[in-house]
Formats: structure tokens, sequence, C-alpha cells
């Protein structure tokens, strides 16, 4: 198995299109999971090239939302916030209107709101839907938990990064 895939959801995403679109949304996806900016800037232009690819590929269009989201200036890029966001919305609803059941599109509705100031507690009900459709989805549950502990519930953060301690020793 990859290191940060879930093989639920791989296998899944694997089976709507080409296995060149797929090798890019992989490789994008490894990219994204070193949480560097370089690395993330990759992804984006893997990304890019899957969706140019294949318009109807969900998972690429919800991961290039994702990207977005981390390339701020609160993550690992220098976009602000509101740039950030912005760009991130477009590309997280266009990937949850071609599948309104994709954990990916709804962990990314998750950060875009845990990153905008304000904003930050709306992010709890899209990750729970997530981890609902993927309870394998390590980035919902991390953002999940950090929620939690920013807004004051850290009994609720503890159990949750246990959880993924458990399930993913390496996660960055």
């Amino acid at each position: 198995q990859l290191i940060g895939f879930e093989s639920e959801s791989v296998v899944a995403a694997a089976t709507r299109t080409d296995s060149e679109v797929y090798d890019l949304y992989l490789l994008a996806r490894q990219r994204i999971y070193e949480r560097k900016r370089l690395s993330i800037e990759a992804a984006v232009e893997l990304l890019d090239k899957a969706i140019a690819m294949d318009p109807d590929y969900a998972p690429a269009y919800a991961q290039r939302g994702i990207a977005a989201l981390l390339l701020s200036d609160r993550n690992y890029g220098d976009k602000t916030v509101a740039v950030s966001a912005v760009e991130g919305r477009l590309y997280l609803d266009k990937a949850l209107e071609l599948d309104p059941e994709l954990a990916e599109g709804w962990a990314g509705i998750g950060l875009l709101h845990a990153n905008v100031p304000g904003q930050r507690e709306q992010g709890i009900e899209p990750l729970q839907k997530a981890l609902q459709l993927n309870p394998n989805l390590i980035d919902a549950s991390n953002w999940l938990q950090v929620i939690y502990s920013d807004t004051g519930d850290k009994r609720r953060a503890l159990a949750i990064a246990e959880q993924m301690v458990e399930r993913d020793p390496l996660y960055p």
C-alpha cells in the first residue's frame, strides 16, 4: 500500500478514469502528502494535467482544491487565505458537483472552513461527512482534530489523534 493512501478510496478512484489520469492523480496525492510548498506546487501541475485529460474526474478536482488551500500563507504557501479559499472552493464545488459522495471533496470543504477566520467550526460537519464516507481518510481526521483542539474540545481532539496514530504512525 502506498504511504498516505486509503485503499478503499484508491480502488474506487481507479475505476472511474483511464490509467494515465489515475497515475497523475496518485502522484499528485503523494506530492501533497509531503506537505512542502514545492511538492504541492508540483502536485498542482499534475492535477491540472489530469483535469485537462479527464474533465469529469472528480477526485482530481478535489485534490486540486485541497492543494490550493494548502498553498495559503496559513499553511505551506504564500497566497492569502482569501485568494486560496476562492480558488480552492471552485475546484471543490466542481468535485462535489461531479460526485456528491466524494469523501475527498467534503474533506476539502472542511479544510476550507478551517482556514478561514471565523468559519473554523463550520468545518466540523463536512469533515464528519467525509469520514462517514471514508473512515480511513486520515487528512480529514487530522483537520477535524485540529478544529476540535483549536475550539477547546481537547478531549475529542486527543481521541481522534490517538486513532490517527494507530492507523498511520508515520502520518506527518
